[in-house]
């Protein structure tokens, strides 16, 4: 065979070669694990696979229509005082109460008066159609009176709610304290004849505004129950008897079936959340977060 021949023989070989060496490349990359083709692994895309897919969708949407549960609403509704649909408009009267002797003082010495009323201004424009409609700081010897204001205030601020309520311009009041017991709510509230808001019952508002993930749902949920808990707690026998408000046996079952619906389906949350944040850990994704209401 001459020289000629030999060349015309290799080049008919070099196709059948090039294919079982790639054949043989092909199969041993796919046998052995993390080893990627480089050009694809930087173009292409990484996407999970679709267990993880199915364990993110649930996630997201979750199986939690427990939360929209009408018996437990009208509890919530009787223990918050509020329409719990953050979208009804609101027209509120801000009271700023405050401690003016510095020996029972709460608050820091470098916050003022007006820096709180700034911030439940700013608390109630958080929310969407919710507006001021008047703002009114109250200076009073200790916030743990039962009454928390007293008669003459009490009479000066109802003169001003009857004249934005006849210009239809209130229709809800926020005292700018953390908690307000069952005893105070219930004798402003009697006084007013509006439903009388608190701090933490106007956060829980606009973190359910702003809690769209599955996680963040169920923890709004579960912040509500022990305001729940606590209202009815401070609420006596004989306060019950007379101003109408407690929890039934029912009632109290409702709140903790709940309570352990929410936690179970948090604990499966949170489970989820781990494998999908160790996922992201071995592709070094980046992370940023977000704090605030």
């Amino acid at each position: 065979m001459n020289c000629l021949q030999v060349l015309l023989r290799a080049t008919q070989l070099r196709p059948a070669i090039t294919r079982i060496s790639t054949r043989f490349r092909y199969t041993q990359h796919q046998g052995v694990k993390g080893i990627r083709n480089r050009k694809s692994f930087y173009e292409a895309p990484v996407q999970p696979g679709l267990h993880e897919q199915n364990e993110l969708a649930a996630v997201n949407a979750g199986d939690m229509r427990f939360l929209d549960d009408r018996a437990y609403e009208e509890v919530a509704g009787g223990a918050m005082r509020i329409n719990r649909d953050v979208a009804t408009a609101q027209h509120v009267f801000i009271l700023q109460p405050y401690v003016k002797w510095s020996a029972k003082r709460t608050t820091p010495v470098d916050v003022t008066p007006d820096d709180q009323l700034a911030e439940a201004t700013a608390l109630i424009h958080s929310l969407p159609n919710w507006q001021v409609a008047r703002s009114l700081k109250v200076p009073l010897e200790s916030l743990e009176r039962k009454t928390l204001f007293g008669s003459g205030k009490i009479a000066e601020i109802k003169e001003l709610l009857a004249q934005l309520r006849s210009e239809r311009q209130v229709n809800s009041v926020f005292v700018s304290k953390g908690t307000l017991s069952f005893a105070q709510r219930q004798f402003l509230e009697d006084e007013f004849k509006l439903p009388v808001l608190d701090r933490y019952s106007v956060v829980i508002q606009i973190l359910r505004l702003h809690a769209t993930s599955a996680e963040a749902r169920l923890q709004v949920a579960m912040a509500e129950l022990p305001y729940i808990w606590s209202q009815a707690k401070d609420a006596s026998v004989t306060q019950t008897r007379r101003q109408g408000y407690s929890l039934t046996d029912q009632q109290k079952e409702i709140l903790r079936t709940r309570e352990r619906k929410l936690r179970a389906e948090l604990d499966d949350v949170r489970r989820q959340r781990r494998l999908l944040r160790k996922k992201r850990k071995q592709l070094n994704c980046p992370t940023a977060a977000v704090v605030g209401y």
